[in-house]
């Protein structure tokens, strides 16, 4: 195998950005400054720096920074920013003031140098009367570093600002050649960064969203990644919220999890109206992921599993992990009980069993299966945690608390992960402990 493709897959593995033969080029080229900045010469090494545990998680972040484009401008698409402006917000005020909610929770998920989440603030803040007191809180994250600085400067060319409306050019200051945003815009957004595609999902952060804008991302991504990070989105938003996806990229929404609206000169898309809580789900034992997305791809329906056994855990836990990827859960449900069939007490099978449950909405099951794993071994972070976030999804805020503080006092003694860092890549301990503290304060 070339070393190129080598690159190709850990950087998948790791972040979720595909480079497919016609952007292999560019990926070679981000690879090799990134190499001349290190004073490393020969790819080998640097490949053995990127995937060494002890500076993969930095090095991955510092590549990265070469590896995605950050390429916007202010009100890209500006038929969207319509919509929005005239379409969406009026009856997001409107649902806000009703169910007597008094913020409006935006995310900017892919928001690159910042142009995006600023032309959002500019409308809302242009619209202050309208809003009529409520709050507003806009989110945005990118995995680029470099971009995220550049976003929190908010520093542009005057150039780029001089081609704005009038009303939108008094949020900045002008100075010399550049144009500053005044501080009033930069209070109502947060910047951080986020990998999309990282599990856990930090659905703390974001949840009860009105607006989520995600455009010209899914480039980066394999269509089976696109859906999992959909998932999550419809996990984030309110009922009927609206996701905002680049014109280019209609044709990777899930109409299973979302309904396609005309806006004005727009298209939009709304969380369907079917989908259940958690709480019903746990009542009714139903689906929270409609059926067509639990039931494997046709061409696997038939696939039959191979039958040379005994096998490794490493081996069917991969192997398990290869057919959620591509939302295949009934084939990833039979290989993890054949796992347990020969390894009961496996704490990580049950683990990554509960977690295949609670993508497809099997609270009741989900909640055993991380029981399970925590019962064979009591310092099993990732269970807690996992078992905390269907106890915070459900409103039982006392067992979400316990369970969150057990992550904790389970990270304290060196959390246990054992063959999982092998099939998957796992949040670190530092990580879940800052998660578990910030769900512990909210």
């Amino acid at each position: 195998m070339k070393m190129i493709e080598s690159f190709v897959e850990i950087i998948e593995e790791k972040t979720g950005l595909f480079f497919d033969p016609s952007r292999k080029k560019y990926l070679q080229d981000a690879i090799e400054k990134r190499m001349a900045t290190l004073g490393i010469n020969n790819e080998e090494d640097y490949y053995t720096l990127l995937t060494s545990p002890s500076f993969e998680q930095k090095e991955i972040l510092e590549l990265s920074k070469f590896i995605t484009i950050p390429e916007t401008s202010f009100f890209r698409h500006q038929e969207q920013f319509e919509a929005f402006e005239e379409g969406v917000l009026p009856e997001i005020i409107k649902d806000r003031k009703k169910q007597g909610k008094p913020e409006i929770k935006i995310w900017s998920a892919g928001c690159s140098t910042g142009e995006e989440p600023y032309s959002l603030a500019f409308i809302l803040t242009a619209n202050k009367e309208r809003l009529q007191g409520l709050k507003v809180q806009i989110y945005a994250s990118d995995i680029n570093e470099n971009a995220l600085k550049i976003a929190r400067q908010g520093v542009y060319p005057q150039r780029e600002v001089t081609k704005l409306p009038k009303k939108y050019q008094r949020f900045f200051t002008f100075k010399d050649d550049v144009c500053i945003v005044k501080r009033e815009i930069k209070e109502i957004i947060k910047f951080m960064r986020i990998n999309l595609v990282k599990e856990p999902f930090p659905l703390y952060l974001f949840n009860d969203l009105d607006v989520i804008f995600c455009r010209n991302v899914f480039i980066y991504f394999r269509e089976r990644t696109i859906k999992r990070i959909l998932r999550n989105f419809h996990i984030c938003l309110r009922e009927n919220g609206y996701l905002f996806l680049a014109p280019t990229e209609a044709l990777t929404i899930d109409k299973q999890l979302f309904s396609t609206e005309k806006v004005g000169k727009s298209f939009v898309y709304r969380k369907t109206l079917y989908q259940q809580s958690l709480e019903t789900a746990r009542k009714k034992e139903s689906p929270i992921l409609p059926k067509a997305i639990i039931k494997p791809p046709t061409h696997l329906e038939k696939m039959p599993l191979p039958k040379s056994s005994p096998k490794s855990p490493k081996e069917l836990l991969k192997m398990a992990k290869q057919f959620a990827d591509i939302g295949a859960y009934q084939e990833t449900v039979q290989i993890c009980h054949k796992l347990l069939d020969n390894y009961p007490t496996l704490p990580e099978a049950h683990l990554f069993l509960g977690i295949v449950y609670y993508e497809t909405g099997k609270v009741e099951e989900a909640i055993s299966s991380f029981k399970k794993a925590i019962y064979l071994n009591p310092d099993f972070a990732l269970a807690h945690f996992y078992l905390g976030n269907i106890y915070w999804h459900l409103g039982e805020v006392n067992k979400a608390l316990r369970s969150y503080k057990n992550v904790l006092k389970a990270v304290s003694k060196g959390p246990h992960y054992g063959i999982l860092p092998e099939i998957m890549d796992v949040i670190s301990a530092g990580e879940l402990e800052k998660i578990a503290k910030e769900y512990i304060k909210a």
